[in-house]
């Protein structure tokens, strides 16, 4: 708290202990005294919150008038009278230096992780069991495909799993894990958001508070690659940097006129000494372990006195309790008339760093700047009105008093020294007329009182608008006292602004400041008067009265940051966690306890986010195969992580690594291109990105390794350090050579079976052929590209299958689903027609959508060719086989026939031979001669009729071409006087087919015999008509109809026995029941068939089918 002259009337604790006023006398002070590097900017803006203005700011830097920086965050506000007048400010700021280091380096471990997870592609997930809802991260979801917004409850992640296996084991898997938490490492197989198949690899985890899994997390990778190259499980590494830790730095200073040497606290730290432990330069090189190291520092410190030569040296020394530990101990020289008179440097205990060089350097490039910026003081010169402006440590630089001088460049000028000002102008005007401060620039001055210090100049050209300059801001660093002072490294936490609560003796509250009013939820005016119990969970409350008078008789600050277990309460009775510090005020009313609460909520869950990331960060490195390395090609030293030395399969992490080491692993065969490449790098400054070789381990294995890196450059675009890293690739290199006999088998495989394989992409209409498919088109050089349409089609399908191939395909890519093959005809590249044959399917995303088509391409030229000749084969035993079974049923029916048309007949006869024999009368015996007359004729017609059917069934006939309307032509004047007499009508029509080779005396014969048959047997009750056609067959055999309109058969009745011999359906004299039986034997002895349809009193139809035209 401050009165209205900015004069101090209290401050807490905490505030003191930021600001290191500690050991100071505060209260009473103006705050200007207190800190006379406060700007004008600032004391204007106090100037408007003494006139009702609040200030606020959440983080700003405060350069300290020791040149540090500060890194603070300020609320300013009025403080009222009782009349309502404003009694001075209220200043509520506080140190978060530490606190934003902390932030800068989470976001450093979190871009660390991500990088990581993009070259291993390696995504994260995680489950909360209490909402089921899963957060994934960006690499997971572009694995899934999924958008970028994209949220997934528990029970909408099923699907994506494949369905069968691989979605019944992820079930079984994540239920073990929720029930017992048992962890899991699984390979399965997924479906992404736009239906393409993957294979993932999914590590699970799961997280217990009080015995219960409340959380579940793990490790996503896509192993797609990998299993398509022998399903080999492809681990990718993540790089874990070590975590980053503060240096441990001292520095000592040997004056050689004094013959002194100074040790500083951390310096003496290293070496385990007594803090009252004087050295001397005896002692500190007896500290150096002997040999190496100690001969080395005794050489490089007797340089140093003789040339002034610096050093910085890698070393290992014995501390006075025996501890070998590491230091890097840095060296300088400080010249006065040409004489070495101080020695001085910095010594850090790099041990740790030892085993983790990336860490090292990491923050060894902390500490040299913070190096630089040690003695500084900064300056701005505005070029338009030639003003300067120094900062209060940069009067102190250059030996001026603090005054209201008015400084200009000429001011600056003055104090440099006379043998480099020509030097100083040279680079002054090459930096405006460059618009570029043109590196560091170091020159010599000399103070108000005589002395020469050399200074160190940084800065940058501001130009506007039109890119003038107007501008030029920097530092100005004395590095004659620089290496004097111990660098001091500031502690961060993280922290938000903090809330202020001032109460009196008896808890009630006297003052709030906003953040309390954010922070707890009640208005300014709710606060005022209530006690702080309101702000305390009730378990608290016993405690918090003892407590309160234990502070108020023995008031001290108390500082309880350290504690995670302490809660506040909202007044929507929300409780949180809250870090506090409470300090006593004393006034004339009694005792006012200021307390700065602080809700860190977020810091507690950051705590478990870095945990977490630290959790996967673990997984990764269990199972990635990868390391990382570190060239400087300015000192030839290589830094390699732990993963290096576990693919080299070495053990020594002390061996000094260098390329003539690294060549001993690298394979004999590739050892020539690995070193040509190497001095590319150093001669010719020529950097390669990636490259692969062999290597032989240090227990004798060959591996293949690539290697990805990063060139670092200087300002003159040369390489001075290369940063990578090397993957283990052998596994993948098997899979390849594996892959690639694979191919060949295939193919050879292609070839044999003359088949090959086929993708295709309707978005470009691209068209992916095997090496069979160019085979069977006898393609030497195939197109980069080729179109199905535009390539294959117009360019190799045969000109009349064109059309029907472009309809199937097209069809195909409509309905998304290829449910036809594709037979069709081709022109190779030499003329030769192939018969193809195109089978696929159509792979569609999870909405349906064609992803792609894929399939085989089989020649069928020499399959259709044996297929047709096998059918040729077929057609002609099946034609004999149904020759044979005819004439066998023939030869069957022909003996049931002999049998029974001439077992009557001798029946009879033996019948009329026992009746003439048993008869006297001669007149008896004449009769019985007389019937043995008609009994003989009758058996005489059954035999010739029997002997020419077997005649016809067995003769060898000749065939010619006849023509049916002249056999009509002749069958109607062999029947003309019957036609006279019946006044039929004959209708004839042979207009689709006229003509058939046959027996001519055969089908005279058929055709009478059918044609008499009708006028014989027609109706009476109407004219007969006789109509005569003959029809081609689908097969091309010829099929000819008789059909009448005459009585009629009983076909129920005589259906089996119309072609009989001697079967006779009507009583008519000429009847004898041959006809039909000779028509069928001659029909059938030519191969060919006869049928018959009728009904009684509608007519007849015989059909005769021949087997050729």
């Amino acid at each position: 708290m401050l009165d209205k002259n900015m004069v101090y009337i209290a401050v807490s604790q905490k505030w003191l202990k930021d600001y290191n006023k500690e050991d100071e006398v505060i209260v009473g002070r103006s705050h200007y005294d207190v800190f006379p590097e406060i700007g004008d900017d600032w004391k204007k803006k106090h100037k408007e919150c003494l006139n009702g203005a609040i200030d606020k700011c959440s983080e700003a830097p405060f350069k300290r008038a020791d040149g540090t920086t500060q890194w603070i965050f300020w609320d300013v506000r009025p403080w009222y009278e009782t009349n309502g007048n404003i009694g001075g400010l209220i200043m509520f700021t506080g140190d978060i230096t530490k606190e934003r280091e902390q932030r800068i380096e989470k976001e450093r471990i979190e871009k660390i992780l991500q990088s990581t997870n993009k070259v291993a592609r390696i995504g994260i997930w995680e489950l909360d069991l209490e909402t089921e809802e899963y957060d994934l991260n960006d690499i997971t979801k572009e694995i899934l495909e999924l958008p970028k917004d994209f949220k997934a409850k528990k029970s909408e992640s099923l699907p994506f799993y494949k369905e069968g296996e691989s979605r019944k084991k992820i079930v079984q898997l994540i239920s073990n894990l929720v029930k017992n938490g048992q962890s899991f490492d699984v390979e399965l197989e997924m479906v992404t958001f736009k239906g393409k198949q993957i294979y993932v690899r999914k590590i699970g985890q799961a997280e217990c508070v009080n015995g219960k899994v409340n959380r579940l997390y793990g490790v996503f990778q896509d192993i797609t690659n990998a299993k398509l190259k022998n399903r080999e499980r492809v681990r990718t590494n993540k790089i874990l940097e070590k975590t980053n830790e503060i240096a441990r730095i001292g520095t000592w200073e040997l004056d050689l006129e004094k013959e002194q040497l100074h040790w500083s606290k951390i310096v003496r730290e290293i070496h385990e000494v007594p803090e009252d432990y004087v050295p001397n330069v005896t002692t500190a090189l007896s500290f150096y372990k002997e040999g190496r190291s100690r001969d080395t520092i005794s050489s490089v410190l007797n340089k140093s006195l003789e040339n002034g030569a610096p050093f910085d040296e890698e070393l290992e020394l014995v501390t006075l309790k025996g501890n070998v530990v590491w230091v890097r101990s840095i060296g300088q020289v400080e010249f006065i008339n040409g004489k070495v008179v101080r020695l001085f440097g910095v010594i850090q205990d790099i041990t740790k760093e030892k085993k983790a060089k990336n860490e090292l350097l990491k923050r060894n490039e902390l500490l040299t700047f913070a190096e630089e910026i040690a003695l500084m003081g900064n300056y701005s010169w505005n070029l338009v009105t030639d003003d300067v402006k120094w900062s209060k440590n940069l009067y102190k630089i250059f030996g001026l008093e603090d005054s209201k001088l008015n400084l200009n460049y000429q001011t600056y000028f003055n104090f440099v020294h006379p043998d480099d000002k020509n030097k100083v102008s040279h680079f002054v005007q090459n930096s405006i007329l460059n618009k570029k401060f043109q590196d560091d620039f170091i020159h010599r001055i000399v103070t108000t009182n005589g002395k020469v210090k050399n200074v160190h100049l940084l800065g940058k050209v501001i130009t506007n608008q039109n890119n003038e300059v107007v501008e030029i801001i920097g530092t100005c660093q004395d590095i004659t006292q620089q290496r004097e002072e111990e660098l001091k490294f500031k502690g961060l936490l993280e922290s938000a602004a903090d809330a202020m609560i001032i109460s009196d003796e008896n808890s009630k509250i006297q003052i709030v400041n906003q953040k309390a009013v954010d922070l707890f939820g009640y208005k300014k005016e709710e606060f005022l008067g209530k006690s702080v119990d309101v702000l305390l969970p009730a378990r608290y409350l016993k405690y918090h009265k003892s407590n309160r008078e234990g502070f108020i008789k023995k008031p001290k600050s108390i500082n309880l940051n350290e504690r995670k277990d302490l809660y506040a309460i909202k007044k929507n009775g929300k409780e949180f966690p809250i870090q506090i510090s409470l300090s006593p005020l004393k006034t004339e009313e009694g005792i006012l306890i200021s307390a700065v609460i602080r809700d860190i909520t977020k810091e507690i869950e950051a705590e478990k986010e870095l945990l977490r990331k630290n959790e996967i960060l673990n997984f990764a490195e269990h199972f990635a195969k990868m390391g990382s390395w570190e060239i400087n090609l300015l000192t030839n030293e290589i830094v390699w992580s732990d993963g290096m030395y576990d693919i080299f399969e070495l053990e020594d992490f002390n061996q000094k690594l260098t390329f003539e080491y690294y060549y001993t692993f690298v394979h004999p065969e590739d050892k020539e291109e690995v070193i040509q490449l190497h001095e590319n790098l150093f001669n010719k400054n020529k950097f390669i990105e990636t490259e692969e070789h062999r290597i032989i381990t240090a227990k004798g294995k060959i591996k293949s390794i690539m290697s990805n890196a990063e060139a670092i450059k200087n300002n003159n675009g040369d390489i001075v350090m290369i940063k990578g890293i090397t993957k283990d690739i052998t596994f993948e290199k098997e899979a390849e050579v594996e892959i690639k006999n694979k191919n060949e088998m295939l193919s050879f495989a292609e070839d044999l079976a003359k088949i090959g394989n086929w993708i295709y992409t309707s978005e470009n209409d691209n068209f992916i052929w095997s090496q069979g498919i160019l085979n069977i088109l006898e393609i030497n050089n195939p197109p980069d590209k080729i179109s199905f349409f535009n390539d294959y089609v117009s360019n190799y399908v045969h000109p009349e299958d064109k059309e029907f191939v472009i309809n199937t395909f097209n069809k195909i890519l409509v309905n998304n689903k290829f449910d036809t093959n594709i037979k069709h005809r081709v022109i190779t590249n030499t003329g030769k027609v192939k018969n193809i044959l195109i089978n696929g399917e159509v792979e569609l995303n999870k909405n349906g959508t064609p992803i792609l088509l894929k399939g085989t391409f089989q020649d069928r030229t020499n399959q259709i060719q044996e297929q047709q000749h096998i059918l040729k084969t077929n057609s002609r035993l099946e034609t004999l086989a149904k020759r044979l079974i005819s004439q066998n049923k023939q030869l069957s029916d022909f003996a049931q026939i002999t049998s029974h048309n001439l077992r009557a007949p001798v029946s009879n006869l033996n019948a009329l031979l026992d009746l003439y024999f048993d008869s006297e009368s001669k007149v008896e015996k004449g009769l019985i001669f007389d019937k043995f007359n008609i009994v003989i004729n009758r058996l005489t017609i059954t035999l010739n009729t029997l002997v020419e059917a077997l005649r016809i069934k067995n003769a060898e006939v000749n065939q010619e071409i006849i023509f049916f309307d002249e056999i009509h032509f002749k069958v109607k004047q062999l029947l003309s006087s019957q036609i006279t007499e019946s006044s039929a009508i004959l209708i004839s029509d042979f207009s689709e087919v006229n003509k058939i080779k046959y027996n001519k005396q055969y089908f005279e014969s058929i055709l009478l015999n059918l044609v008499e048959n009708a006028i014989k047997y027609r109706s009476k009750k109407r004219t007969p008509v006789i109509k005569i056609s003959s029809k081609l067959n689908n097969d091309k055999s010829v099929k000819f109809m008789i059909e009448d309109n005459g009585l009629g058969i009983d076909m129920k009745r005589y259906g089996d026995k119309i072609f009989g011999l001697n079967q006779v359906f009507h009583k008519h004299p000429l009847a004898k029941g041959v006809g039909l039986f000779m028509t069928k034997a001659q029909v059938e002895s030519m191969g060919g068939s006869i049928v018959v349809s009728s009904e009684i009193d509608k007519g007849t139809t015989f059909v005769i089918n021949f087997n050729n035209i």
